[in-house]
């Protein structure tokens, strides 16, 4: 029937409640029908009282939420060339030193996630650090 927390449909909850309910009248036990669909007793339970799932996303917007404006200001101060080399949790105490506040640390850490910018944001590749190769002695005076 599907892996934990998947949301089922309800034409499929329909049809798994008629067959529990079948082998319920057969003479099985529920948790013998539930385990033998891969549900949990519990969530079958659930859906014969009826009503919704109750796992839906909120539809609403959160009050806080920053507008597009501001956040595409805050993307483009990110990769600007004075901030694009330094972490956010440096460049909110920097924006803070000059009396700015933009928005918070993790909000700029959440803005440059979503925008894949996390990692290096300069022009240039970084540096590599390449291990140099490991000396091993296999005989005395001989490396």
């Amino acid at each position: 029937m599907g892996g934990r927390g998947r949301l089922h449909r309800v034409e499929e909850r329909r049809r798994v409640l008629e067959l529990i309910s079948e082998a319920i009248d057969a003479g099985a036990r529920q948790s013998a029908a539930c385990s033998e669909l891969g549900l949990h007793t519990r969530t079958v339970q659930r859906w014969m009282r009826g009503g919704d799932d109750g796992r839906r996303v909120p539809k609403r917007v959160p009050h806080n939420r920053i507008s597009d404006e501001q956040r595409e200001s805050v993307v483009s101060m990110l990769i600007s060339p004075r901030f694009r080399n330094l972490p956010p949790k440096q460049v909110v105490p920097t924006l803070a030193d000059e009396g700015r506040y933009t928005v918070s640390e993790s909000t700029m850490y959440r803005l440059l996630r979503s925008e894949r910018l996390l990692a290096h944001r300069d022009a240039a590749r970084p540096r590599t650090h390449h291990r140099p190769p490991e000396l091993v002695a296999s005989e005395p005076n001989r490396v």
